[in-house]
């Protein structure tokens, strides 16, 4: 009996230093000060996750299906599970499906969508089920809204506008699509749904350096031009699409100018989850998925 106490007292040690270990190593990782924007791998569709520097968790988008579950268990401690954070670019189910599952098992504090959005799908409707079950506080954006985390991130509505804007088809709704500047010290990012070129055109006029852009939907042929970055370029691109996926994305005219402008980009597709790291002055960047490599890179003022 003495034998099997002092088992069941070594069993029970040894589990606490593991979980012990484990905390420990998670909080180091997780709590480092950077801020950390992963692109997850979630197939034909966007989702993206962000983790401040004091960790303030932040969902752009679900994905297609449930995948972006494991992208948020791999880069969240395993004892969090509030979002504070969750934006909803545009309804597509290709953005908006995982969405469902997250608000399920997750805390979310607020969903944010585009003003303009028409949530009359079956996700949408779904979607809007759970948010008054739960009471979720939802937000609609526009163009100049913007807030800060609280720990020196700050994000900013780029799109769309007040109302219908012209020369803009304002029936479809990638053009409705939100776009969100995220910036830190010296870093900026920007999340661009699956509007086209004429709109990001528009919007790069704002800026006098990128950092990262999400290149849009999917990189189909209408993401941008030729004439897109003449005036400003991103130091990365990230496209987010499906292996072999039925669209063809990226298109193959997208990746020349990507190309011919010497841009940096990687593929979800082809890299598996991007991860972006940054402290506000340097970007580090890995495929975390398939070939590991890790990237230094100097932002450039």
């Amino acid at each position: 009996m003495k034998i099997e106490w002092v088992r069941v007292l070594g069993v029970g040690l040894f589990s606490f230093l593991l979980l012990g270990v484990i905390f420990f190593y998670q909080n180091g990782k997780y709590y480092d000060g950077k801020l950390r924007v992963v692109f997850c791998d979630v197939g034909q569709g966007d989702a993206v996750f962000i983790r401040t520097a004091e960790g303030v968790d932040i969902l752009v988008d679900g994905g297609p299906d449930s995948k972006v579950l494991g992208c948020l268990s791999s880069h969240m401690p395993f004892w969090d599970r509030d979002l504070e954070l969750v934006f909803l670019t545009h309804p597509d189910s290709d953005h908006s499906t995982g969405l469902v599952d997250v608000l399920k098992r997750y805390k979310v504090k607020t969903l944010s969508l585009s003003q303009d959005v028409n949530m009359d799908t079956l996700v949408g409707t779904e979607i809007e089920r759970i948010i008054k079950e739960k009471k979720i506080k939802m937000q609609s954006l526009v163009m100049g809204d913007s807030f800060n985390t609280g720990d020196g991130v700050r994000i900013k509505t780029f799109w769309p506008g007040q109302g219908s804007v012209l020369g803009v088809n304002s029936g479809d709704d990638n053009n409705l699509s939100l776009v969100e500047g995220v910036f830190y010290k010296d870093f900026s990012l920007l999340l661009t749904g699956d509007v086209e070129a004429e709109i990001l055109d528009q919007i790069l006029a704002d800026f006098e350096n990128l950092d990262v852009l999400k290149v849009p939907h999917h990189g189909s042929k209408t993401a941008f031009s030729d004439k897109t970055f003449l005036r400003v370029k991103p130091g990365i691109a990230v496209i987010s699409a499906g292996k072999n996926n039925r669209y063809h994305h990226p298109s193959g005219q997208i990746l020349s100018i990507l190309q011919e402008h010497g841009i940096d980009y990687k593929r979800t597709d082809l890299d598996g989850e991007v991860e972006i790291i940054t402290d506000g002055h340097n970007i580090k960047y890995q495929k975390s998925n398939y070939s590991p490599e890790l990237k230094s890179k100097e932002i450039k003022n």
